[in-house]
């Protein structure tokens, strides 16, 4: 019997050990993930501070004095955006598409696009294998951002990294907080207006990304709409083009939380 008890004692010791490991492991992954995300911020340059609370972005009123085709409103934004060296970006990446970038919150990141969607799960930015993944744009949509609905796609890290931020729009509160991103490509800048968010199963409508005509897109903002944790007072037209941002989310098994914008270009 004492060599049975020993070797229990054993097996859990090993257990322990191996456990501790493993640990180890993601956190040194992490950690590693965090530092090149670190250096990448060398290209870009962020404007001064922004205000607590900043005001929901509106799109004018006067259509006579914007363009107005396919979402490509150019209204006076009352925003600085930062300054993204693409040029450079693309020496690390050539797959650069955009920058993402939350205001008072830890979204700040480069967004690459893939072969597929799997390739960035677990790849940083620079090509370097990592469990934390990156910032990436669904292998389907076209890398600048003309379809009716794009598709960012992150992990939600438990640091708080990649995309865990955007849990935070099952709060109005925060939405009243946070109401816009910023995406910069390397042809325009855009402001994204956040108009919905939902949790959804990960075969839900969110990643559909192009349309058959009106109707079905009308359709399917007004299901967006309906589900959606937060009210914001606003909905897109058939001519907007949408940005959506998805993460993983906890609720029930392969949950996503996903957070939807109108792309308003500056």
């Amino acid at each position: 019997m004492k060599w049975i008890r020993g070797t229990i004692i054993v097996l859990c010791l090993l257990a322990i050990v191996f456990g501790c490991w493993k640990i180890y492991g993601i956190q040194s992954g992490y950690r590693q993930g965090q530092r090149a995300y670190e250096e990448l911020e060398a290209y870009i340059t962020l404007p001064d501070p922004v205000p607590a609370k900043v005001p929901p972005v509106t799109a004018p009123v006067d259509e006579d004095a914007a363009e107005t085709a396919h979402g490509e409103t150019a209204p006076a934004f009352d925003v600085t955006f930062p300054e993204v060296d693409f040029e450079a970006l693309r020496k690390t990446n050539p797959g650069v598409v955009g920058w993402i970038y939350g205001e008072d919150t830890p979204i700040n990141y480069p967004i690459a696009q893939g072969p597929n969607n799997d390739y960035y799960l677990d790849h940083l930015f620079n090509g370097t294998l990592n469990t934390s993944g990156s910032i990436y744009l669904d292998s389907r949509n076209n890398r600048d951002y003309s379809d009716t609905n794009s598709i960012l796609y992150g992990h939600n890290l438990k640091s708080g990294a990649m995309f865990a931020a955007l849990t935070n729009y099952k709060q109005q509160s925060y939405y009243e907080e946070h109401p816009r991103f910023l995406l910069m490509t390397p042809e325009a800048n855009y402001v994204v207006e956040v108009f919905a968010s939902v949790i959804m199963p990960e075969w839900g409508k969110a990643w559909q990304t192009t349309f058959a005509d009106d109707t079905e897109l009308d359709c399917w903002i007004a299901d967006i709409l309906s589900e959606s944790e937060i009210q914001t007072g606003i909905a897109p037209t058939m001519k907007d083009r949408i940005l959506t941002l998805s993460t993983c989310s906890y609720e029930y098994e392969r949950a996503r939380m996903t957070v939807f914008g109108i792309l308003r270009k500056a």
